[in-house]
């Protein structure tokens, strides 16, 4: 919500909603969008539609990962990003992630049920490990 710095002067603390929690959800879709940063474009992220079960008035949405390398639990965003062959570079989350649900290629998400959890930032994020 954009707010004038009047209406920012004037504004109360709002209410602490309380934030979805981690449940399996069944992804119904994807996006591979252009992430942009000070007007440059700074690579491609998947975002996942998914249903959640305790979530029936809205798709949410999911664009990132938690997954094991090198037995540490990493998170990042699921950037998609190709080898000099073509192939999604293996060393990414989004290549983790795919490899941990016994996946070949994005377009084979649909459908599929995944775990999450709730990030550090309140967040959720797919459980890949």
């Amino acid at each position: 919500m954009e707010m004038k710095i009047e209406e920012l002067e004037n504004a109360t603390i709002g209410e602490d909603k309380p934030g979805i929690e981690a449940a399996p959800v069944k992804v119904v879709d994807y996006v591979i969008e252009d992430v942009q940063k000070d007007g440059k474009n700074i690579g491609k992220k998947l975002t996942l539609h998914v249903e959640h079960p305790k979530v029936n008035d809205r798709k949410i949405e999911i664009s990132s990962v938690k997954y094991l390398k090198n037995k540490e639990i990493n998170s990042s965003g699921m950037w998609v990003k190709a080898d000099d062959d073509g192939h999604l570079a293996y060393q990414t989350a989004l290549a983790y992630m795919l490899r941990f649900f016994k996946l070949d290629t994005i377009s084979d998400v649909k459908g599929k049920e995944m775990p999450t959890e709730v990030d550090d930032k309140g967040y959720l994020t797919i459980k890949a490990y």
